[in-house]
């Protein structure tokens, strides 16, 4: 009798942890679901990338290091790539690029980076090259010389590129200047 009993205890026991596990793998799942880019059909998007292009969240990208060019040059360099200038969708795609920039760039290599932004139509319109507007402020947009917010260039300066100094904070400058192109494939 008391052999039953404490069987009973511990099926009942068993039952508890089965249900906290499956409730648990449910919690993590959504989780999982929540943090990651999906596709219309609700899987996992993962770029598949090829030639000299890494997958960067759902994109591809290149850091072209040993392309130094303007960046109307850099962005022929990327047509002719089959790409263009990179563009963010968002803050977590920004951070996974700049994630990107570090592995491939290294913590100490002093390089400024083209992206894919300018305001070149209309003066502090800033606008991707897909025409989309580009966002302003932070995470994006760093400052210089006494914390003055980025863009800060006025008509001199309508070209974004990512500044080395201000730890790859999105920044205007003279579109004439030479930074290495980061590329990114069109997605068809």
């Amino acid at each position: 009798c008391l052999n039953s009993q404490l069987l009973l205890r511990h099926e009942d026991h068993l039952r508890s942890i089965a249900t906290s596990t499956e409730s648990s793998k449910m919690l993590l799942q959504q989780l999982v679901d929540q943090t990651r880019p999906h596709d219309r059909q609700g899987s996992i998007e993962v770029a598949a990338c090829s030639g000299l292009f890494t997958p960067v969240g759902d994109s591809c990208v290149l850091l072209a290091l040993r392309e130094k060019q303007t960046w109307a040059a850099a962005r022929q360099y990327c047509q002719g790539l089959e790409a263009d200038l990179v563009v963010f969708k968002d803050a977590n795609h920004y951070s996974d690029i700049l994630d990107y920039i570090q592995i491939v760039n290294g913590e100490n290599a002093a390089l400024d980076v083209w992206i894919g932004g300018s305001d070149e139509a209309v003066e502090d319109r800033w606008v991707w090259v897909t025409e989309a507007l580009m966002p302003r402020g932070p995470p994006f947009w760093g400052s210089r010389n006494n914390y003055v917010a980025e863009p800060s260039g006025g008509r001199t300066e309508n070209c974004a590129g990512l500044y080395h100094i201000d730890r790859y904070y999105v920044h205007d400058f003279t579109c004439k200047n030479t930074f290495a192109p980061l590329c990114q494939k069109i997605q068809a």
